[in-house]
């Protein structure tokens, strides 16, 4: 690289290039080189999507109410012991066509409202693998079993914000990547 830097500066002196050319070529290289080392080695955990991130808020049905009127997000999965009962307990809209998705669920007393976690969507996830793959970086990973089929892997952060990772095809349904998306569960 410092080779390249010369013979651009070199350049610039003889008058071959303007000082514009000389910046944005000095820009680009800079970038370029700064990108190399992150592209040529394959991530521990391949993420490919946002999945989702999920709120704490203090009243489900007027949160709905909220982002289905202002985005016009269709409900994409809700869970309830009440079938009759669409917006239930926590429902997940969908963002576009999804999978992609605005969880929400009500905090009451025990969370205030903020963004509760967010979930990264890794395509072909294995839950063991990617545990394994967690606890070689030292972070403790949490799983539990959501409907006694839904594995659902958390850890934190370092500084304490809970992430979730999932099947890229997640949708927080049923199955055993929670991508079999009804709109009430």
């Amino acid at each position: 690289m410092g080779n390249s830097i010369e013979q651009l500066v070199t350049r610039y002196d003889g008058g071959e290039i303007s000082r514009r050319n000389l910046i944005a070529s000095l820009s680009a290289l800079l970038l370029s080189s700064s990108q190399t080392p992150a592209q040529s080695r394959q991530p521990d955990i391949p993420v490919s999507t946002l999945n989702h991130v999920t709120l704490s808020v203090v009243d489900v049905r007027r949160s709905v109410e909220f982002y289905q009127d202002l985005f016009d997000m269709p409900l994409l999965t809700s869970r309830s012991t009440d079938p009759a009962d669409e917006v239930a307990n926590s429902p997940s809209l969908a963002i576009g066509t999804g999978p992609q998705s605005l969880g929400l669920f009500e905090g009451g007393n025990r969370v205030p409202p903020s963004i509760h976690h967010f979930c990264l969507g890794v395509d072909g996830f294995d839950v063991d693998k990617t545990l394994q793959t967690l606890a070689d970086k030292g972070v403790e990973g949490r799983v539990r079993i959501r409907d006694n089929e839904v594995p659902e892997l958390m850890f934190s952060d370092p500084d304490n914000i809970s992430v979730q990772v999932q099947d890229a095809s997640y949708c927080g349904g049923l199955g055993t990547l929670g991508n079999r998306c009804n709109p009430i569960i």
